[in-house]
């Protein structure tokens, strides 16, 4: 241990350690100072001539601060209040029809009741895709809670080049989500039925840079393929209904998309769940990432997603929980708890294994973000973004166990600051 270690920071000692980016610790420590980790370790090799101050969490497991990277907080009251069983259009047309019906305030409430609920569930870091951007207005910084990456989601039907008088609302909209933002917000553009080759060449000329990630909702439902694929179906209907056309032309959306010349490098695919090779290969072409929701793609009952296609591809996957609106009640007590997503993606890939899904929710969940550099992991220059739930098991089957068991955080901390978890009950 180097002489500046022993001087600093606190020593923190716990019965076992899953640190994600490196294999389990058991009798584990770790030494955090100025919200930062300096080492991670065995406890016999980090306490040596130790002289700083230590901390015993006794008989837990400590893991990384939970990241969620695709989520809807603005949609939280509408838990429970939209059904399933009539189709993917017909949920579309109903949330459509409540979001018209609510006034700002009542969506100010639910993105509000949203960001309380993630310290609870032990997430630390999430991307939010807001889509009612007047939020941005009504609070200078939100409250004190997990790390937030804004995703401005964008909605636009007529392609007609965006006039230098919209280009000047997005940026200044994109300036606001950026003092929002644990670093730089992004981009959002709907899905491609919603969406406009003029939309994505605009969002192409804003600000750009690696930090500014573009996520998209994409090849989510067979009414979706449907539509550009055969110029049919309810989505087709009720798009036509709408006023809306195709702008894209005819195809499935992702080759669609290829031939426009408009995927951007490292674009965050949400949902992808009818694919076939071609697309994958495209994705994996353009270095996508993607977020499986396995709650919200249950809710629908979509074809199986290809997760294992898309892991051979060398895509990297994670897991979000996408908005409560497909949620059904009763709702769990903690309902935006990931180990819900962890749990339903071992059910519906059984030979995925528990620690590959811990880390779809921690690691790869940080990395489709382009923050595996700062959070998602325990390690040295890391964060110390921390969660821990008393443990007694064997430590192999550590990460089937607290999955199967959606724990309660008795710690939950960010940038070495615990937050108080009775404030949020």
């Amino acid at each position: 241990m180097s002489q500046s270690l022993k001087a600093s920071g606190e020593l923190f000692r716990c019965r076992l350690l899953l640190p994600i980016s490196s294999p389990p610790v058991e009798d584990a420590a770790f030494i955090a100072d100025n919200g930062i980790l300096l080492a991670v370790g065995p406890w016999k090799d980090l306490r040596k001539d130790w002289t700083g101050s230590i901390t015993d969490l006794q008989e837990r497991v400590v893991l990384p601060g939970l990241v969620n990277p695709h989520v809807h907080l603005e949609y939280t009251d509408m838990l429970g209040e939209l059904p399933s069983q009539q189709g993917f259009t017909n949920w579309v047309d109903q949330m459509v029809q409540l979001k018209r019906s609510w006034e700002p305030v009542q969506y100010q409430r639910s993105w509000l009741k949203g960001l309380e609920q993630q310290i609870p569930c032990g997430t630390t870091t999430l991307a939010d895709t807001l889509s009612h951007h007047a939020l941005l207005g009504c609070m200078a910084k939100p409250p004190r809670g997990p790390r937030l990456k804004i995703l401005l989601e964008w909605i636009h039907t007529q392609d007609d080049p965006l006039p230098s008088s919209s280009m000047d609302r997005m940026q200044q909209t994109l300036t606001l989500a950026d003092h929002w933002s644990d670093g730089l917000a992004g981009s959002s553009p709907h899905a491609p039925y919603t969406t406009t080759p003029s939309l994505w060449e605009a969002l192409g000329k804003l600000p750009q840079s690696p930090e500014r990630i573009c996520s998209v909702h994409l090849a989510e439902s067979v009414e979706e393929i449907s539509y550009f694929q055969e110029a049919n179906g309810p989505l087709f209907d009720w798009l036509s209904r709408a006023g809306i056309q195709n702008t894209w032309g005819q195809g499935h959306p992702i080759r669609l998309l290829d031939r426009s010349k408009l995927i951007p490098h490292g674009m965050l695919a949400i949902h992808a769940n009818i694919l076939e090779a071609r697309d994958i290969q495209i994705l994996a072409s353009h270095r996508a990432t993607m977020v499986h929701c396995p709650r919200s793609h249950a809710f629908f009952d979509h074809p199986p997603f290809p997760l294992h296609d898309c892991l051979q591809a060398g895509i990297p996957v994670a897991l979000g929980t996408d908005s409560l609106a497909t949620i059904k009640k009763p709702a769990p007590i903690h309902p935006f708890h990931l180990f819900h997503e962890a749990k339903e993606a071992l059910k519906q890939f059984p030979t995925l294994r528990p620690s590959t899904a811990l880390g779809m929710i921690t690691f790869q969940a940080a990395k489709v973000l382009g923050l595996d550099k700062k959070v998602g992991s325990l390690a040295p220059g890391m964060a110390c973004d921390w969660i821990s739930t008393p443990y007694g098991g064997n430590p192999e089957d550590a990460a089937a166990s607290i999955i199967e068991s959606i724990p309660e955080w008795d710690h939950v901390v960010s940038a070495g600051q615990p937050f108080p978890l009775e404030a949020f009950e």
